[in-house]
């Protein structure tokens, strides 16, 4: 259940329930369990060549430098990607 309270026409607070249905305490329990096309892309390509720069995955994959550094996070954080060694030299891991 959403509950938005309006002050003078304006909005004053949003609310979220649980409702009569319970779903509000598991929403999002999930996320992030699944890999966008992209992050698969570039976990195959890391798996080939683990010292792949992001311009050159960006390249290959078709998304930008910023969104293969975002994915990059994201892999990292899920515990799927780990840089080893420094930025200049190191490589990276793929760990599932």
């Amino acid at each position: 259940m959403v509950r938005i309270s309006l002050l003078g026409g304006y909005l004053d607070a949003i609310s979220v329930g649980t409702g009569s249905h319970g779903l509000g305490g598991r929403v999002g329990d999930r996320v992030g369990d699944k890999l966008t096309t992209d992050q698969q892309r570039i976990l195959e390509l890391l798996a080939e060549n683990p010292r792949m720069a992001a311009s050159e995955l960006a390249e290959v994959v078709g998304i930008t430098k910023r969104n293969i550094e975002h994915n990059g996070a994201v892999l990292k954080k899920t515990g799927r990607l780990k840089r080893i060694g420094p930025a200049y030299g190191g490589y990276w891991e793929v760990l599932q």
